[in-house]
């Protein structure tokens, strides 16, 4: 999987939520407060947030139309670069989003992909990572190619050059995600047979919210140096060290992947071998920031 190239100049980033009914004020506040640290982590500059309160999100837009306005003004004022969206936007919605504000339009799922893309250091973990970028993209591909048919002129019988690309790049990535998956089920034999033979240990297991230092705890009991950095998900890959060497039973301390509110459905998917860390565990040390 390539390296990433977004936010690679620090840019200037507007937030934008909306406030549902079923949603208090201090969900979408502290939602916003993670959207905020999630860009940080990517090393954008959140110059201001806006939140519309709406019954629904608009079909085509998100965003109900006279916000858009509105919208713009601040992208003016701020030389906003990006806009980031605290919910998931449909194809169309990111699309009529772009076409109207005339910038380039992330949700909280492809900001949460983007900053595991860069963080994954272990094959599995960046097996995981694009897969599940590769199920997020799969549903997105229509009007990529929307330009080919334009260009074509006139009114056909037969599909257009676009529409058939379309077809083409879904096989492409069905073939891709299925490959993925058989080598994840080849990962996920080998950490059974790992098991197997920590059957006799006493395994422990830090969980708690991205950032909450299970890191630095880990370090602290086993002597480990783990990358320690003040960002959300600056670890991705859970790993086992052994705690004491002369402890009776032996007893394996693994550091795992924190939480966060509204993790993409993609990466539940494809970290389920991840958790099983978590699952397999004797004991549960919750680590909770202060």
């Amino acid at each position: 999987m390539h390296e990433t190239t977004l936010f690679r100049n620090s840019p200037n980033v507007l937030l934008l939520s909306l406030h549902l009914p079923e949603k208090s004020r201090f969900d979408i506040e502290h939602s916003l407060q993670e959207l905020q640290a999630l860009s940080y982590s990517l090393g954008a500059v959140v110059c201001d947030a806006m939140v519309q309160q709406r019954d629904q999100p608009h079909p085509a837009f998100f965003f109900g139309k006279g916000k858009l306005s509105q919208i713009k003004e601040i992208i003016h004022k701020h030389s906003i670069s990006f806009l980031i969206t605290d919910g998931q936007l449909s194809p169309k919605q990111a699309q009529n989003l772009e076409k109207s504000l005339h910038k380039p339009v992330l949700d909280r799922t492809q900001l949460i992909l983007e900053i595991f893309g860069r963080n994954a250091r272990t094959r599995e973990a960046k097996l995981q990572i694009e897969l599940a970028q590769s199920e997020y993209l799969l549903p997105r591909l229509l009007g990529m190619w929307k330009h080919l048919d334009r260009e074509r002129g006139g009114i056909g019988v037969s599909r257009g050059t676009g529409e058939k690309q379309i077809e083409k790049d879904r096989q492409i990535l069905r073939r891709k995600i299925a490959h993925l998956k058989e080598d994840l089920q080849r990962v996920d034999r080998e950490r059974h047979n790992q098991k197997k033979r920590r059957s006799s240990c006493l395994q422990v297991s830090l969980v708690g919210y991205t950032n909450a230092g299970k890191s630095t705890i880990m370090n602290a009991l086993t002597n480990s140096d783990l990358l320690v950095e003040n960002k959300l998900f600056a670890t991705l890959d859970s790993t086992t060290r052994l705690l004491e060497d002369d402890s009776r039973p032996k007893i394996l301390l693994s550091d795992t992947v924190g939480f966060i509110r509204n993790l993409p459905h993609e990466l539940v998917a494809s970290f389920h071998s991840t958790l099983e860390t978590i699952r397999d565990a004797d004991l549960l040390l919750h680590v909770v920031g202060v």
